[in-house]
């Protein structure tokens, strides 16, 4: 199965998503490889697929799927890329994607975070800097816009 999104395009994406390659590429084998099982947990439960059923569409071997998704053992998670590859190509989405902690199922299962950064990284030095400050912006109205559980509503 060829994929049009591929594991080591996080290599060629450059420093324009430098929070994203830290996450992918940080030295905590721990976090990366409990981002890696958890993500993988969450499409598959959202998807509706098992181990088994995942591991016959990706072509990965059950064992290794079934380590994969060992939560008991993150320092013992370490996939080649090809692995990842495949895995993520079930779902639709490059394989960086995977290893980005605490995505809600719904940015994980959306091809919306790749278009983001595609997006991103075609807009001039300006044009992400406009980005990066409305971002900021939409965080902090977004703020607002919780609703606020105050010491008053708590008594």
């Amino acid at each position: 199965m060829t994929s049009k999104y591929r594991y080591t395009d996080i290599s060629s994406i450059g420093t324009a998503i430098a929070p994203i390659r830290k996450l992918v590429n940080m030295n905590e084998s721990r976090v990366s490889g409990l981002a890696l099982a958890k993500n993988l947990q969450l499409l598959m439960e959202h998807n509706k697929l098992t181990q088994a059923q995942l591991a016959k569409r990706s072509g990965v071997a059950q064992s290794t799927l079934s380590n994969l998704l060992d939560l008991s053992k993150p320092l013992e998670i370490n996939p080649r890329a090809r692995t990842v590859d495949q895995l993520a190509d079930v779902f639709g989405i490059p394989g960086w994607q995977l290893f980005v902690p605490d995505l809600p199922i719904e940015l994980l299962a959306s091809p919306r975070l790749m278009a983001l950064v595609s997006n991103y990284l075609a807009a001039s030095p300006g044009g992400r800097e406009t980005i990066d400050r409305i971002a900021s912006a939409e965080v902090r109205y977004s703020e607002f816009e919780r609703p606020r559980t105050s010491a008053a509503s708590s008594r």
